[in-house]
């Protein structure tokens, strides 16, 4: 074989390899596909009803530990199929989205996503949704938020947001990125305005991935935030978290601590306590409006920061009334001190 053909035949082997890589490639590296299952419907709800559905507890699943959604909240939440590839293996991830009511043409809206609690993992695409109901107002009536709502589920057999030994063979927080990024690929939502509500285990795990990818998101409200360190605990975005004195898995002393070590070092974080157990999410989402703070926030930098807060904790009356008292008692010490001097002059000019 002279040098020529040598040449040729290596340039033909050279040729087939590249067509085969790109083949595998291409196969390997489609772009993920979002399949609609079933679409979101629209109510209009009487205040009286929102009422109902607002002050309604959560109810506990039959069988298992945990929680069930509200029908009615449910029903406002498309159901969609995830298809795409995840540390190398195809995956088909169910989740839930609300979409605003209109989409105007040329307009990017917020992302707002949901991080479930431990007690709401499962395989149905809806327990995802339990204490949703309490925020009702924020996807149903007048004050309804313009924006997506992205709500992942953990697979029944997962641990924590970051355990990858599941059905999906991938951590459940890492399958919302790439659910995030599909979405903001085939939908108007606009990157720089992704916020994420947290409850519970979802508060940890929407901490931590703010604190590891700190431009994914530009707001977060956390309902039960544990803290994995009080000295290192960081806030990237500005964060609201909510907890309760008596939390018996979330220390409200280590939560005090690591807030205020956060906000020592620059990071814009408030914490509103209120006593009771673990619940602390049903009056952040109701009553605090959390997930309309969370729009708001997103569409904005301008917000103001929560009322009544000194070093990331809401004031009690009795803070108020101390925070009065000690300019109020130098400012009677000025009266007075004025007033002695006064009754001396006089006195030695009489």
């Amino acid at each position: 074989m002279t040098s020529t053909d040598k040449i040729k035949t290596l340039i033909i082997l050279l040729g087939i390899m590249l067509s085969v890589n790109f083949k595998y490639s291409e196969s390997r590296g489609a772009e993920p596909t979002l399949t609609l299952v079933a679409p979101q419907v629209e109510r209009a709800y009487s205040e009286q009803e929102l009422d109902a559905i607002a002050n309604s507890d959560s109810q506990r699943h039959e069988t298992v530990d945990g929680y069930v959604a509200d029908a009615r909240l449910v029903a406002l939440f498309s159901e969609f199929v995830y298809c795409g590839e995840v540390d190398g293996a195809d995956v088909r991830v169910p989740f839930r989205l609300r979409t605003p009511s209109q989409l105007r043409p040329g307009k990017r809206y917020p992302l707002v996503v949901l991080f479930h609690g431990y007690g709401e993992s499962d395989d149905d695409n809806t327990r995802q949704l339990s204490h949703l109901h309490y925020a009702i107002r924020s996807f149903a009536g007048p004050d309804r938020i313009d924006a997506f709502v992205l709500a992942t589920q953990c697979p029944k057999d997962c641990s924590s947001w970051d355990s990858a030994a599941n059905r999906y063979g991938a951590e459940p927080i890492k399958l919302t990125e790439h659910i995030i990024e599909a979405l903001e690929k085939e939908f108007p939502i606009d990157p720089r305005r992704v916020a994420a509500l947290g409850v519970c285990s979802g508060a940890n795990a929407a901490r931590a991935l703010s604190e590891e990818r700190p431009e994914l998101f530009c707001a977060l409200a956390l309902c039960g935030y544990s803290p994995s360190s009080i000295n290192t605990d960081r806030f990237p975005a500005p964060t609201w978290a909510f907890n309760n004195t008596h939390d018996e898995i979330a220390s409200i002393k280590d939560v005090r601590a690591a807030i205020k070590n956060a906000r020592s070092r620059g990071d814009s974080v408030w914490l509103t306590e209120r006593p009771g157990v673990h619940d602390s999410w049903s009056r952040a989402l109701r009553d605090d409006r959390a997930v309309s703070w969370l729009a708001a926030r997103a569409q904005t930098d301008a917000l103001p920061p929560p009322p009544y807060t000194v070093c990331g904790r809401r004031k009690t009356a009795g803070e108020l009334a101390a925070g009065f008292a000690a300019p109020l008692a130098a400012l009677c010490l000025v009266f007075w001190g004025t007033s002695l001097l006064y009754r001396s002059r006089r006195t030695r000019n009489s």
